[in-house]
């Protein structure tokens, strides 16, 4: 019994033990600042208070040393004096533990009175960037460095050396404030959705000289801010183009226009426009054209002047029942009879040719009545 006795003593001293030392790491003293350093200009005081933990160090609270008294003072309170321009050390040491203690730099400085902000921009497209500079005011000024924030990391992020990254639509303020903290400027931004692409309606042009064709430009995406583009032709002795997309044909001959996105120039759509001679006149080769049952014909007609643009013409028949014509002129008879051919200029000079189509059955053999015929000499 007392050997087990012995045994449950032990293991409960170990225990306390470890507990002991959990509770002392766990209890570690540690001494803080609330900020990372104190920029003050000459003949300005401040408080730059240091915590101790835990409770036990905390209710002793700490003690202030600074480096160089020439540059700057300390109260046993923690407030600062700054004395001349330079820098020096602050360190607070825990009255509880004389071995623990944390430092911050003290500068005595020249005060930036003013900070400046240029950009190429006041918006930036969503996924892109747009690179903010700052100056300090004036150049004596001993710090002459920035820090960047934006009001909304959502719309749009900024890095510490300025570059905005815009995250979705929407307007963000950046604000520059100068690292000793003595002057700051803000620079209100907004994000916009960059167009994608263009697409233009219809997608070519074909008129005669003096005619206008309406053009329309989409934007895309939906949701871009700027959907307005710049309409501009390559050849304004061909075609000419407006404001609003409305081309005007000028001369016979090919151009192109363009629509080109005003909030993005590298996205652009180009149509081809052309300036057409139309047809005059359009005739038959034949006014009347005569084919077999079940047979075909090769139909030509004639476009006048020579030099219209645009030769293609289109067929018709009045009664398929007796012909029929493919788009090639093609007529193939289908049962005796006649019917009108029609043959359409297709370059909307709304011409037209008419001929006569007459199908012929012919005759392919001769039966008589009677079997026989007798006729006596005197007829």
């Amino acid at each position: 019994m007392n050997k087990w006795l012995s045994v449950l003593l032990a293991f409960t001293l170990m225990v306390g033990a470890l507990t002991i030392g959990v509770a002392a790491a766990a209890d570690a003293t540690a001494v803080s600042f609330a900020v990372d350093a104190v920029y003050l200009a000459q003949g300005q005081s401040t408080t730059a208070r240091a915590s101790a933990s835990p409770y036990a160090a905390r209710k002793k609270g700490v003690t202030y040393l600074i480096s160089d008294e020439s540059i700057a003072t300390v109260t046993s309170k923690g407030k600062i004096s700054a004395v001349a321009i330079g820098e020096c050390q602050l360190t607070a040491t825990s009255v509880y533990d004389p071995t623990v203690s944390a430092t911050i730099p003290i500068r005595v400085v020249i005060p930036v009175d003013d900070v400046n902000v240029t950009t190429k921009s006041t918006s930036v497209f969503v996924g892109q960037t747009l690179q903010l500079s700052a100056t300090c005011e004036p150049a004596e000024a001993t710090v002459q460095t920035v820090t960047y924030a934006s009001s909304n990391d959502a719309i749009a992020t900024v890095t510490t050396d300025g570059l905005v990254k815009g995250v979705k639509r929407g307007r963000v303020t950046i604000t520059v404030t100068s690292t000793d903290g003595y002057a700051k400027a803000t620079y209100k931004m907004t994000v916009e959705q960059a167009p994608e692409s263009v697409d233009i309606m219809p997608e070519s042009v074909a008129a005669a000289v003096g005619r206008k064709v309406q053009l329309k430009a989409t934007v895309l995406p939906k949701d871009a801010n700027d959907k307005t583009v710049l309409w501009t032709s390559a050849d304004e002795n061909v075609a000419t183009v407006n404001a609003k997309g409305l081309v005007t044909i000028i001369g016979i001959g090919q151009t192109q226009i363009t629509a080109t996105a005003n909030a993005n120039p590298a996205i652009s759509t180009t149509v081809p426009a052309q300036g057409m001679e139309l047809a005059q006149s359009i005739s038959f080769d034949n006014t009347l054209y005569s084919v077999n049952i079940n047979e075909t014909i090769q139909l030509f007609v004639n476009v006048l002047p020579g030099s219209t643009t645009d030769k293609s013409v289109t067929y018709q028949v009045k009664s398929k029942r007796i012909a029929t014509v493919d788009e090639n002129g093609l007529v193939t008879a289908v049962k005796g009879g006649k019917t009108t051919v029609y043959a359409y200029t297709a370059d909307g000079s709304k011409k037209r040719a008419v001929a006569t189509i007459q199908v012929l059955v012919p005759v392919t053999g001769v039966n008589y009545r009677y079997k026989d015929v007798r006729v006596d000499a005197s007829g």
